[in-house]
């Protein structure tokens, strides 16, 4: 299979979570870009919240001498 060019990748797919660690493996970013890319993102801290969750369906195993 013939590997694609860099130009044919929409700019939002570069730098999408999902796909950085393949883009970088791949060459289509480097590092250098990828770090300039983070650097121009905003600071969202205080938009966020904090989730207090806990985990579904993990329970303490007493049967075989765990204990929480």
């Amino acid at each position: 299979m013939e590997p694609v060019a860099r130009r044919y990748i929409p700019q939002k797919m570069l730098f999408d979570t999902r796909l950085i660690e393949r883009n970088l493996r791949e060459s289509f970013i480097t590092k250098k870009e990828l770090d300039d890319h983070l650097a121009k993102l905003p600071d969202v801290e205080e938009q966020a919240r904090r989730l207090d969750v806990k985990p579904l369906g993990v329970t303490p195993d007493t049967e075989h001498g765990d204990e929480a």
